[in-house]
């Protein structure tokens, strides 16, 4: 199931459209990159892995990566014309700026460009040499110009916003909730102790589910910014978020009750005891069938 899961999402509409536009980048930024002046022209290749490293589902993504993959390898072609310009590259030069730029990589400063501090300082000592700086300047320029094809063909052709899908997930999440509450009173109407233990082991996925929830409508925030689908046709996430929390302090209060129950009618060391008599499970303060409909239409009960 997993695997045909994973099949599915290579496979979406929004994949898809990545896809066409990831090759319709790197195609336009290589049939650029020669017509570049200087000695930039001598390293086109490096502008395709711009145009490649700036594709993400969402705008803003793609501009952050792509700034801060320049941010990243500008430090290390920097370290590596430092090394250069004074004891020059060596047996030992080439490992020790490696070594600072791995090191350097590990600040947090370059996000996801961290990777290309010691890639950069590398490429300059190794490939540059002595001629670090026309290396430096094409290899930067180049890069800057496949990231700037990148985004220009993310702002012609906008990546899809993810709301629908992170309104489904919620919608999803209530169901979920409306089910377990269902399940708890079967479960303790049918029988005492009930034989049925599902419900307990459920309660205890419920947290994930929630964090699971919210970080699925996060890239939906950040799927709208800067992103002109959601200038023309704007939706307001805030309701979806209030309606979230609300979900989310009842799957709080879900996960109180199961563990009470679980404790109780399994007799652990923290239940409370209670008459197992025919005619007493109302003191568990199960909800009804009727009341976990309601919860499954509204949240707000």
């Amino acid at each position: 199931m997993a695997f045909i899961h994973s099949i599915r999402e290579a496979g979406s509409l929004s994949r898809l459209l990545l896809v066409v536009k990831t090759a319709l980048a790197v195609g336009a930024a290589w049939v650029i990159a020669p017509h570049m002046p200087g000695v930039t022209d001598d390293y086109p290749y490096y502008a395709p892995l711009g145009a490649l490293i700036s594709m993400y589902p969402t705008l803003v993504h793609s501009a952050r990566s792509g700034l801060q993959t320049l941010f990243g390898a500008a430090t290390g072609a920097a370290l590596a014309t430092l090394v250069v310009v004074t004891v020059g590259p060596n047996w030992w030069t080439i490992p020790a700026v490696v070594g600072l730029g791995v090191l350097l990589s590990g600040t947090g400063w370059f996000g996801v460009g961290r990777e290309y501090v010691p890639i950069a300082a590398l490429f300059v000592l190794i490939i540059g040499g002595q001629d670090a700086d026309a290396y430096s300047l094409g290899y930067l320029t180049q890069m800057g110009v496949g990231v700037m094809v990148g985004l220009a063909v993310n702002l012609l052709i906008p990546p899809a916003t993810f709301n629908a899908y992170a309104v489904g997930r919620v919608d999803a999440f209530q169901q979920q909730l409306a089910a377990h509450l269902n399940d708890i009173g079967q479960a303790v109407a049918e029988s005492l102790p009930p034989t049925n233990e599902k419900w307990a082991r459920d309660a205890e996925s419920l947290a994930d589910t929630a964090r699971a929830v919210r970080l699925a409508l996060g890239d939906a925030d950040e799927s709208n910014r800067g992103n002109p689908r959601a200038w023309w046709g704007r939706r307001n996430t805030q309701e979806v978020h209030e309606r979230l929390d609300e979900l989310d302090m009842i799957a709080h209060h879900i996960r109180d009750i199961s563990g009470c129950l679980a404790d109780t009618t399994w007799e652990r060391s923290a239940g409370l005891a209670l008459d197992p008599a025919p005619g007493r499970t109302p003191v568990y303060g199960v909800p009804s069938r009727s009341e976990s409909d309601r919860a499954s239409r509204n949240p707000r009960g």
